[in-house]
């Protein structure tokens, strides 16, 4: 797959993952209130989703801007930005954590182990802005938002499965 498939692939998917988590508040039960990891899964659902649309889509208008001349300066460009994003919102996110923790009484080792792996891909896309400057590593941190994304959505509905 080309690298322009794979980032509207994952524009695509990353809006059907925000659909996903309006649909979830839209048709939940009103007699059924959420818990506080509920809340805080299907805020990461739209969050990832919605990040993950558009980082899917900026390549496209800094390619132009550099005039196609410069694809290595676009991946650099683009991990930049995305690994700023990344690290503010791992640290919302371990921080919301903890207070689901705390608030619901169990630990959430599921959202410990999405912190541990964007630890490791923030990693990657600082050595693609220093030395790399590929495509690959920056469609692993695009890759990252979707499959987080996406775990957080299965566990959201086996959640809501076991309630009823």
């Amino acid at each position: 797959m080309n690298i322009e498939g794979f980032l509207l692939t994952s524009a695509q998917v990353a809006v059907a993952l925000a659909g996903f988590a309006a649909l979830i508040s839209a048709f939940r039960r009103r007699d059924n209130t959420l818990s506080a990891s509920e809340i805080a899964g299907r805020s990461m659902i739209l969050e990832l989703g919605l990040a993950a649309g558009f980082f899917g889509l900026l390549p496209f208008p800094i390619d132009a801007f550099l005039n196609e001349f410069n694809l290595v300066g676009v991946w650099r460009i683009c991990s930049l930005i995305l690994v700023i994003f990344l690290t503010v919102w791992g640290v919302y996110n371990y921080r919301r954590a903890v207070n689901v923790a705390v608030h619901d009484g169990l630990s959430n080792g599921v959202q410990m182990s999405f912190n541990i792996v964007l630890i490791v891909i923030n990693a990657s896309l600082i050595a693609n802005i220093l030395i790399f400057g590929i495509a690959a590593l920056y469609m692993a941190g695009v890759l990252y938002m979707l499959v987080a994304g996406g775990v957080q959505f299965m566990i959201f509905v086996y959640q809501y499965a076991q309630q009823s």
